[in-house]
């Protein structure tokens, strides 16, 4: 087909496996070029589409980061403010730690957002196992808990950590600092911080 031809939001979400809303975001953030027509209707060029594929960031123009945690509510709320960031993501939302453990392989996440304590399998066991596999020695290990203040109160390996409840900018922050995007640094006191914007 003509490398100029527009394809529809919807084949473009297929083609890179993420929902059609996540495209969307990602055109309303400048992140993926779109033609708009006067009735709305939205369409990514060929050659768009082959330029954010080959993005130097991931060969699929996005960064994977799974999030574990056992209360739905708040890992439904978590997964929306990831998708909210200024960062092109792929979310993979788990309740179940074992579950998460056996999709990593597949996954191959570039941050995995964890909660301190799950009733299957705790999060210090996980970010554990991970660590003793040197294929994902890369990746970084964000440790969220409402009942310890710190990493080190945990006793678990990781990257950073966020104390319940977070707000928007202090998760962007760490994640973008683990991510290595742009010249982020921590907020201080991130254990226990509450930035601006709402908290989750």
């Amino acid at each position: 087909m003509p490398a100029d031809e527009l394809l529809p939001v919807s084949v473009v979400a297929r083609i890179l496996g993420v929902t059609r809303t996540t495209i969307l975001r990602w055109i309303e953030k400048g992140h993926l070029a779109a033609v708009q027509f006067p009735s709305g209707m939205r369409r990514v060029s060929k050659r768009e589409l082959k330029s954010f594929l080959h993005d130097s960031r991931d060969h699929r123009g996005k960064y994977r980061v799974m999030v574990i945690d056992d209360e739905e509510i708040f890992l439904n709320t978590l997964t929306q403010m990831l998708e909210s960031l200024d960062v092109p993501l792929e979310v993979a939302a788990y309740t179940d730690g074992l579950r998460a453990l056996l999709d990593i392989a597949e996954i191959r996440p570039h941050a995995i957002i964890i909660d301190y304590l799950l009733p299957s399998v705790d999060g210090g066991a996980i970010t554990t196992r991970i660590r003793e596999n040197p294929e994902y020695r890369d990746v970084a290990l964000i440790m969220i808990s409402g009942m310890v203040d710190s990493l080190e109160e945990t006793g678990c390996q990781g990257d950073a950590f966020l104390h319940k409840p977070f707000s928007i900018s202090q998760l962007e922050t760490v994640l973008k600092t683990c991510l290595h995007i742009g010249k982020a640094t921590p907020e201080p006191a991130l254990a226990a911080a509450h930035g601006p914007g709402p908290r989750v």
